[in-house]
């Protein structure tokens, strides 16, 4: 049996996962001793897991992440302040899934960009679409977008319009109060600020200090 016609018919209804696996099991003897089941599983398999792949890498490539960064590489020294269960819970991707927020502070240097982007990379890994942003360009695409009207989801603003209506400063600072309290939501950013809590005196967390020891959270590797 010619199997030629076949293989170009596999490759042009685009299984090239699935042709790979099949060429070989054609060019070695030991496939033989398999039940048509279980060949056929291999092949389906191998099919399944290429287009995941495939997905994996356009969702990371779309995210647009700063640094290539993964949680393995995270260091968990006692002085970095990182709790291991609470970012590997994250790195699962279940927030997302329970339209939660997740707000990461810290002085400069310590590592947030690095801890961001490998949030993002578990989270893509984890079947989600990610998209990494600075503010600045956020908002510069917010305003643009409203300027050719082409932005269609207003409600989406909240925290946008409250960096207008009430200052960064002030955001970021209702944004540290809400973590510190366990409530960082929109919602309980926004109260914060319409009552003025922001600008109140409270004890800060010990995670937005400096780093005792090292400057980053992404291993000695990262270190400058």
């Amino acid at each position: 049996m010619l199997m030629q016609p076949t293989l170009e018919k596999i490759t042009d209804i685009r299984l090239s996962g699935l042709r790979t696996v099949l060429e070989e099991q054609l060019g070695n003897v030991q496939f033989a001793d398999l039940s048509f089941e279980e060949r056929f599983t291999l092949l389906v398999d191998q099919e399944w897991t290429r287009r995941q792949n495939t997905r994996l890498e356009r969702r990371l490539t779309q995210a647009g992440f700063r640094q290539r960064a993964v949680i393995e590489d995270l260091d968990f020294a006692p002085s970095r302040s990182l709790d291991r269960r609470q970012i590997l819970q994250l790195a699962t991707g279940e927030w997302v899934v329970q339209h939660l927020n997740a707000i990461v502070t810290g002085a400069t240097g310590v590592g947030k960009t690095y801890l961001i982007c490998a949030l993002g990379r578990s989270i893509c890994t984890a079947g989600f679409s990610v998209r990494y942003e600075r503010l600045s360009h956020l908002l510069h695409q917010v305003t643009a977008s409203h300027a050719d009207e082409s932005w269609s989801r207003p409600r989406s603003l909240g925290l946008v319009r409250s960096a207008e209506r009430y200052s960064d400063k002030r955001l970021e600072a209702a944004a540290r109060r809400a973590l510190h309290f366990g409530a960082s939501s929109f919602k309980a950013i926004r109260n914060i600020l319409e009552s003025g809590l922001d600008a109140l005196s409270w004890t800060a967390d010990p995670l937005d200090s400096p780093a005792r020891g090292s400057h980053n959270v992404r291993g000695r590797e990262h270190s400058t």
